[in-house]
């Protein structure tokens, strides 16, 4: 009698585990489907790096274009249709003298996807994206800037033949017109992402 009693109360215990089981999985699942509408990917393209920075990066003292942020882009890893998102956020003197802002695929005498001069503001933005085009030494690019006297405008289009297969470095630069003025990059951040 006291066999089947036990073999009851295991039986019951067991049934009781199983049913744990799958409740967990399903809260697991239910869990994870969240976690997923929350990150930032779009339809074909899933997220599989981010980068950001909000310490101010200041240019002053030189004329000579330079890296403001840089990020290395691991070969391969954008695939022949992936995309890279990039934004960046700048105050600087407010004055006559140009100031120019760019990016540069694969480092600072890399390819300009996007120049941007202007004066007599005291800060402006840019965001865009960098598309692969069915090869990973393809891109296009679209950028678009705003200043703080000035709406949103659409930089013209441009398109880079950086072989995306080796390692590239993306970057941020900054020039100034007279060594005196001040071009800092407040924050910025880049978002790499692969075609599904």
């Amino acid at each position: 009698m006291q066999t089947v009693l036990h073999a009851i109360a295991w039986a019951a215990f067991a049934g009781v585990l199983a049913l744990v089981a799958v409740q967990h999985r399903q809260i697991f699942a239910a869990t994870a489907q969240r976690l997923c509408s929350l990150s930032p990917n779009v339809s074909g393209l899933t997220l599989i790096e981010e980068f950001k920075s909000a310490v101010a990066a200041a240019l002053t003292g030189t004329t000579a274009e330079t890296v403001l942020a840089s990020f290395n882009i691991p070969g391969g890893i954008l695939g022949a249709n992936g995309e890279i998102e990039i934004e960046g956020d700048f105050t600087e003197t407010n004055n006559a003298n140009a100031k120019t802002v760019q990016v540069r695929l694969g480092g600072l005498t890399g390819t300009s996807l996007l120049s941007h001069n202007t004066n007599t503001v005291a800060g402006r933005s840019f965001r865009g994206t960098i598309g692969l085009r069915n090869a990973a030494n393809s891109q296009r690019a679209r950028f678009y800037t705003a200043t703080d006297v000035a709406a949103l405008t659409s930089a013209a289009g441009t398109t880079g033949a950086v072989n995306l297969q080796n390692d590239t470095v993306i970057v941020i630069t900054g020039t100034l017109g007279v060594g005196t003025d001040t071009l800092t990059l407040e924050k910025f951040k880049m978002r790499f992402y692969k075609a599904t």
